[in-house]
């Protein structure tokens, strides 16, 4: 089977924009057609993203673009009464809130995760949202809290990322003073 490429994404985006003003409000069938844009066009900007680095130009695809149409249905979902679409999208907000520059909303919602570790989100999630705080501090220069994120997300038994992570902190250590 061949993977979707921007023109398969772009036709059943216009296909399922279409059919969402035929589906009644606060239904199961709208919010999973709502969840399923906002992957659509997340997945799309990923795409174009892709092909705007290898062309020399600056978001010539609509990336950027792609990336607040997915951030507009996800946020759709922030009050959805089932938790499962809830913890999709505001994962995935806040990592489309980094990607676009919004770094204090994606701030917010990576504590909120980490906030409600134990009623609301696994253990997987609160570990990677751990890690893209701490990626978000490590860039902001922030390395005493990062390092703090870092060690926190490698405490997650299934984290992805051990390499990346173990090499962050050892920057985090080399950036504070602690050379050993």
């Amino acid at each position: 089977v061949d993977k979707m490429n921007l023109h398969h994404h772009s036709m059943v985006i216009e296909k399922l924009e279409r059919a969402l003003p035929l589906v009644k409000d606060q239904t199961l069938k709208r919010s999973h057609l709502i969840g399923r844009l906002g992957d659509l066009y997340a997945e799309r900007a990923r795409l174009k993203f892709i092909s705007e680095v290898e062309k020399p130009c600056n978001n010539c695809l609509g990336s950027q673009n792609d990336r607040h149409k997915a951030i507009s249905y996800y946020e759709q979902l922030l009050s959805d009464r089932q938790q499962k679409n809830r913890t999709h999208a505001i994962f995935q907000l806040a990592h489309l809130y980094k990607s676009v520059g919004q770094l204090r909303k994606a701030k917010n919602l990576y504590k909120v995760i980490i906030a409600n570790k134990q009623k609301l989100y696994s253990h997987s999630l609160v570990g990677a949202a751990h890690f893209d705080l701490a990626e978000i501090h490590y860039a902001e220069k922030k390395f005493k809290t990062a390092l703090n994120g870092y060690q926190k997300s490698l405490k997650t038994p299934d984290i992805k990322n051990k390499g990346l992570i173990h090499y962050r902190i050892a920057w985090c250590q080399f950036n504070t003073g602690h050379l050993q």
